[in-house]
């Protein structure tokens, strides 16, 4: 995702963050030793949160001569992972 950075130096911030797990779990016995075994997923509604950006140079936008006007810079974002499921197996003794 590719933007125009417009403004003054430092004058924005990061989007808001939130996303949502969910992990469902069950433990077994045998004897001395326990097993957890658990199901869940993470980001369960799929928010595309930013992680970081990433700033490159357009150039100077300058008049004839060498003089420089204002300088262009463009912005890409880079997203944290999408839902994901995963399956959980831990042991107690």
């Amino acid at each position: 995702n590719r933007s125009l950075v417009t403004g003054e130096f430092l004058s924005d911030r990061y989007p808001l963050y939130h996303r949502l797990d969910m992990k469902i779990s069950h433990w077994y016995d045998y004897g001395r030793v326990q097993m957890r075994v658990a199901f869940g997923m993470t980001n369960v509604y799929n928010r595309q949160n930013v992680r970081r950006y990433t700033y490159t140079g357009g150039g100077f936008g300058g008049r004839s001569g060498g003089q420089a006007g204002g300088a262009t810079f463009g912005r890409l974002s880079e997203g944290w992972l999408p839902a994901l499921p995963f399956i959980d197996i831990g042991f107690g003794f």
